[in-house]
């Protein structure tokens, strides 16, 4: 789930490939997602973060985040794995 950047499409797309399982692209603008819901959602970007900290919670559990950037990540307790840059400030 991106903003639909380039360089997020990029990274999330990678990640999910080096992950080996089945993947496809949302971005901001899409549709929202329903039951039954993904098992990992890789997201980047600031907008996309607020649509996937919502999907978490409608989850209950059953969706791992995986954010990619500072962007995405914060607040860092909205997700379940943050990678970020070295030097990137995620915490308060």
């Amino acid at each position: 789930l991106t903003d639909g950047q380039p360089d997020q499409e990029r990274e999330t797309g990678a990640l999910a490939q080096a992950l080996g399982g089945a993947s496809a692209s949302f971005g901001s603008d899409s549709p929202p997602l329903s039951p039954p819901w993904p098992e990992l959602l890789i997201v980047a970007g600031r907008h996309a973060a607020e649509r996937a900290r919502r999907l978490r919670r409608d989850a209950h559990g059953h969706c791992l985040v995986v954010a990619i950037g500072q962007a995405a990540a914060v607040p860092i307790d909205a997700v379940d794995l943050a990678v970020v840059q070295r030097g990137d400030a995620i915490f308060p």
